[in-house]
């Protein structure tokens, strides 16, 4: 299954990273890539959209983060692009990587606006969920990005 607002999304966002952070490209080479594993993981909780693995510049998605808002989608990206920027991910030794990547996002990219909040969005399957304490930019930022 193809994921074309996401995948989209992320290669706008990789290029607004290097434009005005002057990164490098090759740090941000990351793709979209749907993963039946993060469909179930979305099933069992509704904020769980996406996730990255140690040594890959993969971000796992759920069909449904099509489904989100702008500013949803660009929250998530920009999160699991940290993971991928400052190698930080789950393990036994590391149960502060999500505020290690908070902090990174926000002191890297305080023009986005990121926060968490609630966001209620329907299903492919059609069923309405709520993803409590998810991550967000400001719709300033989210049209800055994609342009709409």
């Amino acid at each position: 299954m193809k994921l074309p607002k996401a995948a989209e999304a992320l290669v706008i966002l990789v290029d607004y990273i290097v434009a005005a952070k002057g990164a490098s490209t090759s740090t941000f080479a990351a793709r979209v890539r749907h993963d039946v594993k993060c469909d179930a993981y979305n099933r069992e909780k509704a904020r769980a959209f996406c996730f990255t693995r140690a040594g890959s510049w993969t971000i796992h998605c759920s069909k449904n983060i099509e489904r989100v808002s702008d500013e949803v989608l660009i929250g998530l990206l920009l999160h699991e692009m940290g993971h991928i920027a400052i190698q930080a991910f789950h393990s036994d030794k590391n149960d502060t990587c999500e505020v290690d990547v908070d902090r990174w996002v926000a002191k890297n990219f305080p023009e986005a606006g990121y926060h968490y909040k609630n966001h209620s969005y329907r299903t492919a399957r059609g069923k309405d969920l709520t993803a409590k304490s998810i991550e967000h930019v400001s719709k300033r930022f989210a049209k800055t990005i994609l342009g709409a």
